[in-house]
Formats: structure tokens, C-alpha cells, sequence
């Protein structure tokens, strides 16, 4: 009688345990909060004529924690006629300054998208860029990703 005592309590106890672990869990996933949200569309042309439209989303977290998001078409013509797109994130990473207001946010990456592998990758050498939000707004540099490209991207 004892030992099946023991089981009943243990397995009464795993239970509440497992409740427990599963309810911390779940406040620390809503207190994860977008704090502010920027959005913007551009377009740029390339010395090979290749046009590029895309969409970018910058979202700063609460835990000082940054994603930037891009849905992006690349449309070559003539000979080498093509269409290549994104759409997912292209950037992680951390960032101090006040995103919510006008001043300056300091961004480092983390994680970067590799057109190679095709997935976010660890940045090897970490730098810090600035952006400077004006009037509720900023422009983005992504000449690394498609040449002459800036996105002007607005507080939502």
C-alpha cells in the first residue's frame, strides 16, 4: 500500500511541477512586448539594371532586443532575365537608445541573413550602427543587401 502511496504522491507531484514549469513559461512569452514598430518601402536600380522593390519592418522589444523584416523582389531583364525574392527576416540583434522617440538608437547584429545558405546567420564580427529617428522616422542603408538601396521607414 505504501509504495503505490509513493507512485500516486510522485506522480501527483510531477504533475504540478510540470503545471508550474508550463505556467512560468507562458509569462515570460507575454511579457516579450513590441515597444515600437517602424515601417517603409523602396525601390533602387543597380548598375546591371536589376530593379528591386521591397518592404522592410524594424521591430524594437522590450528586452532591448531588435528583428528587421523584408519582403523583397529583384527583377533582372534583358539576356539574364530573372526574378529573385525575400521574404522573411534579414536581421537580429541588440540596440540601446530609446526606440519609441526621436534621438539616436545604437544597433548591433547578432544574426544576419546568408544569401548563400539561404538562413540567419552569426555575424562574425560584431559592429554597432547608428540611426538617427527624426520626426518619427529613419533612413535604412541596405546597399549591402542590393546596391543604392535606402528605405525610409516610419513609426507605425
Amino acid at each position: 500500500m505504501k509504495s503505490v502511496k509513493k507512485i500516486l504522491f510522485g506522480a501527483f507531484a510531477f504533475a504540478a511541477l510540470s503545471f508550474g514549469l508550463a505556467s512560468c513559461a507562458d509569462d515570460e512569452e507575454e511579457s516579450l512586448k513590441c515597444v515600437a514598430e517602424y515601417v517603409g518601402t523602396g525601390s533602387a536600380q543597380d548598375s546591371d539594371g536589376v530593379i528591386c522593390t521591397c518592404t522592410v519592418r524594424a521591430s524594437f522589444y522590450n528586452n532591448k532586443e531588435y528583428k528587421i523584416d523584408m519582403n523583397a523582389t529583384a527583377v533582372a531583364t534583358g539576356e539574364s532575365a530573372a526574378t529573385a525574392t525575400i521574404d522573411g527576416t534579414i536581421e537580429i540583434g541588440t540596440y540601446t537608445g530609446d526606440a519609441t522617440k526621436d534621438g539616436t538608437v545604437k544597433c548591433t547584429a547578432t544574426k544576419e541573413y546568408d544569401d548563400e545558405q539561404e538562413k540567419l546567420v552569426d555575424v562574425a564580427t560584431k559592429t554597432t550602427d547608428e540611426v538617427t529617428i527624426a520626426n518619427g522616422e529613419f533612413t535604412l542603408d541596405l546597399s549591402d543587401e542590393f546596391e543604392n538601396l535606402e528605405v525610409t521607414l516610419k513609426r507605425k
